[in-house]
């Protein structure tokens, strides 16, 4: 993911209005899937922390 939002973020202070806006969308769609992987792997991971010894 890094590596598709950095030149998107390097994009965005040259670029000027809609295309602003598209590439702003972008980003926010990288870092919501960038936000639900980690939410998803918080929880895989603490499920499994707390029942592996059972």
């Amino acid at each position: 993911m890094q590596k598709e939002v950095t030149p998107l973020r390097q994009q965005i202070e040259q670029a000027e209005g809609e295309q602003k806006k598209e590439i702003q969308n972008k980003i926010t769609l990288a870092d919501n899937k960038v936000k639900k992987y980690r939410e998803d792997f918080l929880k895989n991971k603490l499920r499994y922390l707390l029942f592996k010894d059972s």
